[in-house]
């Protein structure tokens, strides 16, 4: 099971990327949250980009609640463009979104990533911290 993620503040976002194999597992967005709530209060930002290749979908519809419950719990109006590779928008994903932006959380999927970037009313400056790996 992989659940790596490497961190980095660009300027007007924060970056999150996973690693190659990268698996959703309730325990791993539980300390993906958390890394980025304590990332988004260091860097005082609430825009938030999450791209990669998800590997495998290991969640149920309550583990699916409660990691929008979480999500919601970032940052005050944190906004998330989600940016996967090979993961297409299901019954699960649309229920996450619905969860968080219930929460005053704005949540959307892309395959693009300018299209992302776009929503998320940022640019792509240079890096301004060192990217931060969390490794489990």
């Amino acid at each position: 099971m992989n659940t790596d993620f490497t961190l980095e503040f660009r300027r007007n976002h924060i970056h999150v990327q996973y690693s190659p194999g990268y698996e959703v597992t309730l325990q791993g967005t539980t300390d993906l949250w958390k890394a980025i709530s304590d990332f988004c209060h260091t860097h005082n930002c609430n825009c938030i980009l999450i791209e990669g290749t998800v590997d495998a979908w290991k969640m149920n519809t309550a583990d699916v609640y409660e990691m929008g419950i979480e999500a919601s719990n970032i940052i005050y109006k944190a906004k998330i463009a989600l940016c996967f590779v090979n993961c297409t928008e299901n019954d699960l994903t649309e229920f996450f979104q619905l969860v968080a932006g219930n929460r005053g959380t704005q949540i959307k999927s892309f395959s693009d990533r300018h299209e992302a970037m776009q929503w998320l009313g940022v640019e792509e400056p240079a890096v301004i911290s060192k990217p931060i790996s969390i490794d489990h």
